[in-house]
């Protein structure tokens, strides 16, 4: 009988330990990071000299003031943020996630400031950034960020109020070619769909060897969850005037034969209703 008392307390005791050690660690701080210094590509260099980069948001740079004038007092008032903000302090990790990384292996982070900023809002809602499609957000995430995009937008804040950020139209495609090779958010009509080989083809155009095109490979509609994306277009397609409805499209703006912006993930998709 006393040996199983004993084992009953020992049991209580390892529960109570359980509670209040993770009671404990959640109490915790979240991990943070140190800047010591930003490369004019907007690497983010710690102190141990590891890079990391700020996750879903597109940046003017250096590179694109010296091709677009007009961009590069955003590029200094982007600069100055990083300089009186993040250089030499320390931010917090909103979540890690190991997955999260760009092409070449940098981690792709959303970061606050200590007095809890989101650094990528605070960029969207300043016209300093716009938003990127997919990169792992959460659907809470998306609504805040597109909001905080949005806000900018139609203030004409920043880069939305310049020619090169400003939202495209996909009704004169010869307008979108000064712009070929850079991030882009084209907005338009789609008038049809039509799958060719391994790609599926929204067209925005009477003639597709012209006008502007989105591409989707079959492989990236496999890989990801397109329901919520198909039943708003579905909906918006019994709703509308000969099946057509409006469609904002964002990424790297291409040529194939005209046009095109290859689509990897449904969030660089969005109805566009609303301005």
């Amino acid at each position: 009988m006393a040996a199983a008392s004993r084992r009953y307390s020992s049991a209580f005791l390892w529960i109570v330990l359980m509670v209040f050690g993770l009671k404990e660690a959640c109490s915790q701080p979240l991990r943070s990071v140190h800047i010591r210094s930003v490369s004019e590509n907007h690497e983010l260099m710690q102190d141990d000299g590891k890079s990391l980069l700020l996750q879903s948001l597109e940046l003017p740079t250096r590179e694109s003031c010296r091709l677009h004038e007009e961009l590069c007092p955003l590029v200094d008032q982007l600069e100055q943020y990083f300089r009186n903000s993040l250089v030499g302090r320390s931010l917090v990790i909103r979540k890690v996630d190991a997955y999260a990384r760009n092409r070449y292996g940098l981690p792709l982070l959303q970061l606050e400031e200590l007095d809890g900023r989101w650094v990528q809002q605070h960029l969207l809602e300043q016209g300093l950034a716009r938003l990127r499609g997919g990169e792992q957000m959460t659907a809470d995430e998306t609504v805040m960020l597109r909001k905080a995009e949005k806000s900018a937008r139609q203030a004409g804040r920043g880069i939305w109020g310049t020619e090169f950020g400003a939202v495209k139209s996909a009704d004169d495609p010869g307008k979108l070619w000064p712009f070929l090779n850079s991030f882009q958010l084209v907005e338009g009509t789609l008038q049809k769909a039509a799958y060719r080989g391994d790609w599926l083809y929204l067209n925005f155009g009477s003639d597709w060897r012209e006008d502007f095109t989105v591409a989707i490979h079959h492989n990236d509609l496999s890989a990801q969850d397109w329901s919520q994306l198909i039943d708003d277009l579905w909906r918006r397609r019994k709703l509308s005037v000969e099946g057509r409805y409006t469609v904002r499209v964002r990424g790297v703006l291409s040529l194939w034969n005209g046009p095109v912006i290859v689509v990897a993930h449904p969030k660089e998709i969005e109805l566009s209703d609303v301005p």
